[in-house]
């Protein structure tokens, strides 16, 4: 008896390690989900993140690298908050000004530190801020540059209002090529022809706007003409030689834009060719004053 009594002391004794071992990582990540998908409760989830032992510093930078990028930030921004509540403080009681064109805009020097990103992006996920101010947040996270831009695809795909995925959008006329390929694949097909448009758009501000040139001459055919008209003009842009016969067929189009747009990309890519194109008498009478004193120039220069 006196023997079992010892027995299971010793194996109480060598299991009680294992009894307060720290919880593998994946249970923090969960946790960290969890918070991301919490709605109206995430600031009392995220506070009991922040006041908890658990999870500890380590714990959360080990995240930095998780597969998930929603578990990335938000172990960076539960990190951040422990350290730095007042930058965080600043970041969320700024008040937006309007610009020349009156959007709201946020400027200050809590903004300009890299440092800041993490709480920018917090106030724009789960600030339950109105469409306008999103859209001025993420033009604020665009505009600090570093390797958010790697994350805008992630952010696109999953951001319901259509006018911080414009946003969004229009950060990638600058930027690495295969970044882009992600963004503009999901912008184009887009259910918000704005947001369609702000890709065609965008595009052509590259300088490499030719590795998107079947795209842009698939976006020729779109239902809205805004899209239609912003495809034509990056195709001149980026002058595609392979677009002239998909920009011909814009210049009797319904929308007076698109078919300036043609008419001006098709000069840009050949203009001696473009004066011969047999429509453009017809397109000196064009009813938008903008077509035909184009058309009208085109023809007086050859």
């Amino acid at each position: 008896m006196r023997r079992a009594l010892v027995t299971a002391l010793f194996v109480v004794l060598v299991a009680a390690p294992a009894l307060h071992a720290a919880p593998p990582v994946e249970p923090i990540s969960d946790a960290l989900l969890g918070l991301y998908v919490a709605g109206s409760s995430y600031v009392l989830q995220r506070d009991a993140l922040l006041t908890a032992d658990r999870p500890t510093e380590a714990e959360l930078t080990a995240l930095y690298e998780h597969q998930d990028w929603r578990v990335q930030l938000l172990a960076e921004l539960i990190v951040g908050l422990r350290h730095r509540p007042e930058q965080q403080a600043r970041v969320s009681a700024l008040e937006p000004v309007l610009d020349r064109v009156g959007r709201p805009r946020f400027v200050g020097p809590e903004l300009m530190a890299p440092e800041a990103r993490i709480f920018i992006w917090e106030r724009l996920q789960f600030g339950g801020e109105p469409p306008a101010i999103r859209a001025s947040l993420a033009r604020t996270l665009i505009g600090l540059g570093g390797d958010w831009e790697q994350l805008l695809a992630r952010l696109l795909a999953d951001e319901h209002e259509a006018q911080v995925r414009l946003v969004l959008v229009s950060g990638m006329r600058g930027g690495d090529a295969q970044t882009a390929d992600s963004v503009f694949a999901l912008a184009l097909l887009d259910p918000d022809p704005a947001v369609r448009a702000e890709a065609c758009r965008s595009i052509g501000w590259r300088g490499d706007g030719e590795r998107w040139g079947s795209a842009l001459m698939t976006a020729l055919s779109d239902q809205s003409p805004e899209v239609r008209a912003m495809a034509a003009r990056s195709l001149g842009w980026t002058a595609d030689a392979e677009a002239w016969r998909p920009l011909l067929s814009r210049l009797d189009d319904s929308a007076a834009e698109v078919r300036l747009h043609a008419l001006r990309a098709l000069a840009r890519i050949d203009v001696e060719r473009a004066a011969a194109i047999g429509m453009l008498r017809r397109l000196q009478q064009d009813p938008d004053a903008r077509v035909s004193r184009l058309a009208t120039g085109i023809v007086q220069g050859h």
